[in-house]
């Protein structure tokens, strides 16, 4: 009989709501995969929030204000936890399959900015992503200058401790991004060492493996 009880109390769901607020019209969360804790606070319309199959996820929180909003987290993902932040209307965050993070802080604010992350990537703890700075910046003429762009990551990049990438930053497939680093309105090749504050390239034709060989 102990030991019955015992088996049933590992396989019992850890799977918790801590908190969920939604208001508004036509807002769909699809979950085929279930968090160990899920907060979630939608104010808007028509807003999406898909999680795939066969991710292993953690703690993560979903903050959506606006309208045609979408979050997408892939099948074969493993995110121990995160923040997903999104203001305005028609912007996105997307994490293809097989990428795995410690732990994420996205901010995607402004109308149609996007974050995309490609495939069998590796983030560590402590990355995060700004698309906007979240206020204007004028000049002197008083006309805003600070519009918010996309961050787009390939397939195949591993990202390290602490990392901060700001809007209209591309890494591309196969590369690396060492620890503490800061990219922004920058575009690198693939295959590239990427590191420093403001990051630069210091090694090309490199590539990574999971496994210490």
């Amino acid at each position: 009989m102990k030991g019955s009880i015992y088996i049933k109390k590992i396989f019992t769901p850890v799977y918790k709501v801590l908190k969920k607020k939604i208001v508004g019209s036509g807002n769909s969360i699809s979950k085929k995969s279930l968090p160990a804790k899920l907060s979630i606070e939608i104010r808007g319309n028509n807003n999406q929030i898909k999680l795939d199959e066969n991710s292993h996820l953690g703690n993560l929180k979903f903050f959506i204000y606006g309208n045609n909003n979408k979050i997408e987290i892939s099948k074969n993902c493993i995110i121990k936890s995160g923040t997903f932040w999104i203001e305005d209307d028609n912007c996105e965050i997307f994490i293809d399959s097989k990428t795995t993070i410690e732990s994420v802080d996205f901010g995607v604010s402004e109308n149609n900015s996007k974050v995309y992350i490609g495939k069998d990537c590796m983030l560590s703890s402590g990355v995060k992503f700004k698309t906007g700075d979240s206020h204007s910046i004028l000049d002197a003429e008083g006309k805003r200058i600070n519009f918010a762009g996309d961050i787009y990551i390939g397939n195949h990049v591993w990202i390290g401790q602490d990392v901060v990438l700001l809007k209209n930053s591309i890494i591309k497939d196969e590369s690396i991004i060492g620890l503490r680093s800061v990219i922004s309105n920058k575009e690198f090749e693939k295959n590239s060492l990427i590191v420093g504050m403001p990051a630069k390239v210091i090694k090309e034709n490199i590539n990574w493996l999971r496994e210490r060989i």
